[in-house]
């Protein structure tokens, strides 16, 4: 209890990720727990590969948008987020992203995008983690088509 709910779910993703800990050991705290460790049973999910993929998934869903993490896309990949079945959102931390083969990737990937018609955004890791309820509000101007976007960075 002595760090926020965030970094909890984060810590519970990873160590479901890991094989640390299983679904139903989460969900025996549902039963047993606070109403805090009955929430972090039903939103922790192993899928999530990073901290800002968790911290932006929960404040979607806190905004009561379905996501599905690791989402597998045809001549794409497997997508960090895809939200409301309609438009991917990566989160790009440095230590995958850094390299020239990443780039090259990572352009083959929203060129894939583009071409099949799926919306996308990307959103470097230290700004999701640093604010992930703004990161959450400009995916959903994007996907209510508002185009009068916040100019006020995260950093």
């Amino acid at each position: 209890m002595c760090t926020d709910f965030r970094a909890q779910l984060a810590a519970a993703d990873a160590a479901l990720r890991a094989r640390l800990v299983r679904k139903d050991d989460l969900r025996h705290m549902t039963a047993t727990g606070t109403l805090r460790a009955r929430r972090l049973a039903r939103r922790a999910d192993g899928r999530s590969q990073s901290p800002g993929e968790t911290v932006v998934r929960d404040a979607l869903m806190d905004r009561g948008l379905v996501v599905e993490p690791q989402r597998l896309i045809e001549f794409v990949g497997h997508v960090d987020l895809w939200v409301e079945e309609r438009m991917v959102v990566e989160i790009d931390g440095y230590a995958f992203h850094s390299s020239r083969e990443a780039l090259g990737e990572d352009s083959r990937r929203n060129n894939a995008l583009t071409l099949s018609g799926i919306p996308f955004l990307r959103f470097p890791a230290v700004d999701a983690l640093r604010d992930p309820d703004l990161v959450a509000a400009r995916i959903e101007a994007a996907l209510r088509g508002r185009t009068n976007l916040q100019r006020r960075h995260p950093r």
